[in-house]
């Protein structure tokens, strides 16, 4: 049996575009991508006693929530999707929260790690800042970041009319400073992946960070 879907009456009004662009197609995307191996998961693993506790922000289709469950961590996801929310948490075996990224309803110091792959980059680029200002208040001293965006400029809906925002390398890792985050690791990588009907190529940025101490 699955662990109870746990829904955030507190949950905060996306804007219509972003909420409607992220659950149109939320579940045919979670499953195209669950079997998606992410060695970037490990190495953040690695970094984490067993038994620490990761919430998993935009958990989406709950494969990384499996994946970190099963490494022996105390697990958590939060997705702004209510049908997607409850995929996670049926197919993963974890709880998940229905909620904001902007707003976490978690308190503060919560987790000892937290997971943001490919989510953070659905919000508006002047609601990101907000965003990773609130998980640096619900990380543990000394807590791991790992986050994931697209390398680009703008924002705005894709052909499949999912939400993007774009950023450079030093943009982004500006934006983790300024929330309190040390930029610990950062990598560039080109990523070529099926998901949905094509084959995309994708620039990807990804970042370790930490609270301080």
């Amino acid at each position: 049996m699955s662990k109870p879907l746990m829904v955030c009456t507190s949950t905060r009004a996306a804007s219509a575009g972003v909420k409607r662009s992220r659950c149109s197609i939320a579940l045919p995307y979670a499953e195209a991508t669950r079997s998606l191996l992410m060695d970037s998961l490990e190495l953040f693993a690695k970094r984490l006693q067993r038994g620490a506790r990761i919430v998993d922000l935009g958990c989406g289709s709950g494969r990384d929530l499996l994946s970190f469950s099963r490494l022996g961590f105390s697990v958590a996801g939060i997705d702004l999707s209510y049908r997607l929310a409850k995929s996670a948490a049926a197919y993963s075996k974890t709880p998940v929260v229905v909620g904001d990224m902007r707003s976490l309803p978690f308190p503060a110091e919560s987790f000892d790690g937290a997971w943001a792959s490919a989510s953070l980059l659905h919000l508006r680029r002047e609601d990101i800042q907000e965003a990773l200002n609130d998980i640096q208040r619900a990380l543990q001293p000394g807590g791991y970041l790992f986050t994931s965006v697209k390398c680009g400029v703008g924002q705005g809906l894709d052909t499949k009319g999912r939400w993007f925002s774009y950023f450079d390398p030093h943009e982004w890792m500006a934006q983790l400073s300024q929330a309190g985050l040390q930029v610990i690791e950062s990598t560039n990588s080109l990523q070529i992946a099926a998901t949905l009907d094509k084959t995309q190529s994708v620039d990807w940025i990804t970042c370790t960070s930490q609270k301080s101490l």
